[in-house]
Formats: structure tokens, sequence, C-alpha cells
């Protein structure tokens, strides 16, 4: 039995940016089945991913936005992080305990599990409290794995490691986030600054971590608000 078809939508150009993923190299030949079962798996792929991490979905989804718009300053994200803190210090003593806390975002509408692996990943010294300085730092680790693991992404798309990014590895990437050619190939243009066609980690990070504090920060309001 065939492949069933993808009921999910998309671009023009995220379609070809899709397909262009499907090949190992320029020269592999395919059928449609072929690469409709290949799109087929890279979408179960993907929602498996956001099951085991419901927030990195989240964070996904609002890419675009945090690529095009401008830049978090370092004032903007600082008057940001204390909101979202003072929002959670319901004792208001400039801290929150690991129940505070759980009791919070439980009562926001997150399971006691998720509230818990939260609470744990910011409190990395195992103290049992949190502090601004400790939320800022979680933001900024969180910030720093999700430039790590795009680069990885964009590295690997073409079965090739080779610890550098050409300009089809970015636009391809940036494509399939929702960017147009034109944006995409405006990205490009301030990502090589030195205009040698290649991107390493250092220059994909330089672009790309002033960029995505912002969305890791909106991923932050979003979980402290909670569902309603």
């Amino acid at each position: 039995m065939g492949a069933a078809a993808s009921t999910k939508g998309y671009t023009k150009d995220q379609l070809v940016a899709l397909v262009s993923s499907a090949y190992a190299s320029d020269t592999e030949t395919l059928t449609i089945s072929q690469v409709s079962q290949k799109l087929n798996d890279k979408e179960r792929a993907a929602a498996k991913a956001s099951a085991a991490d419901p927030d990195a979905g989240e964070v996904e989804s609002d890419w675009k936005a945090a690529v095009l718009d401008e830049p978090l300053s370092r004032d903007d994200r600082a008057v940001a992080l204390r909101a979202i803190f003072d929002s959670l210090d319901e004792e208001g003593d400039h801290s929150i305990s690991r129940r505070e806390y759980i009791t919070t975002m439980v009562a926001r509408g997150a399971t006691w599990e998720e509230a818990s692996a939260s609470f744990k990943a910011m409190d990395d010294m195992g103290s049992g409290r949190l502090t601004v300085a400790k939320f800022d730092h979680y933001i900024m680790k969180e910030t720093v794995e999700l430039v790590r693991t795009s680069f990885k992404e964009m590295d690997l798309a073409d079965g090739d490691r080779e610890r550098q990014l050409s300009k089809a590895d970015v636009r391809r990437f940036l494509l399939q986030h929702g960017l147009t050619k034109d944006q995409a190939m405006a990205c490009w243009t301030e990502i090589d600054a030195n205009k040698n066609g290649k991107v390493n980690f250092r220059e994909w990070r330089h672009w790309a971590e002033e960029k995505l504090t912002g969305l890791v920060v909106a991923a932050e309001q979003d979980k402290a608000a909670g569902a309603s």
C-alpha cells in the first residue's frame, strides 16, 4: 500500500524546501511516492518531537516572527523577565520556592510533572529557590540551546556534517519556517557578514542568539500566563 498523502498545508516556498530536503544529493532520483513517504516521515518525526517537548513546538511556531522582528534589547529583556518573575513570586519575597512555583503553575493549567520539570531546569544548582539571576541564566541557556540545535539541523540536512552552512542550507531552513525567498536571502546577507559563502557556528550564533532571545522569553511569558 502506498504512503498516505499528507494533509498538512504548505506554501509554495515551504514545499520546494521540503521536497529539496527529501533528496540526499542533487543526483538522487526518487519517485513521487518515495518523496511523499519522506515528507510523511518528516511530519511524523516533528509530531513526535513536539509531543515529547510541547514547549519546543510553541517556540518553533514563532520562528518567523522572531527572525523578522527587531531583536529584543537588553533593557526590554530585563523588563520582560522581571514581569514574568514577579507574576510567579506570589509571596513577594523576591525569590520563588519549588512549592510556590509548582503550586502557581498548576493553578494556571500546567500539570504537576510539567511544573516540576520546569523548576528543575531553572534551578540547575538544586538550591530549591529561584531568583531573577537564575531565571535570566535559564533564558540565555535555552537560547543558546536553540541556536545550537538549529545549526545542527541545518548542518545535517544534506547528510554531510561539515560544521559549516551553505546558502542553500540556511535558505532551506528559513523557508521551512515560513519566510519568503526574499526574506530568507535578506537574512543570509546579514548572517554571512564576511561574504565567503559559508557560515560557521560562531557566525550563526552571533546572528541568531540576538534574534532568538525574544522567542524564548515569549515562550516563558506564555508558560507563566497559563492556558487561560
